[in-house]
């Protein structure tokens, strides 16, 4: 069974960035010095909450699981301020 891959709203799949990695990191260091200095982009804090059933009476709002959709630049760059500010504040 083949399942489609997960998008933002660009449509952009994770695995893009993953596999440009090595090609990218100068231009996501790049974007997200801009970001920290100047201002975070408003689009990186829209999203979509996505309610995905799981099991049981699908009209009772309990057996659901909710994912949110967003853009991929803007969870990569948080993750790397997490890690980063975690580190420092350890």
């Amino acid at each position: 069974m083949q399942f489609a891959k997960a998008q933002d709203h660009d449509g952009s799949v994770f695995e893009n960035f993953n596999n440009a990695r090595d090609t990218l990191r100068l231009l996501l260091a790049h974007i997200l010095n801009i970001a920290t200095c100047e201002c975070f982009p408003t689009w990186w804090v829209e999203h979509t909450i996505v309610p995905i059933f799981k099991s049981g009476d699908p009209i009772m709002h309990g057996n659901h699981m909710t994912i949110m959709i967003g853009d991929y630049l803007a969870k990569l760059c948080g993750s790397i301020l997490e890690s980063e500010l975690s580190g420092w504040a350890e």
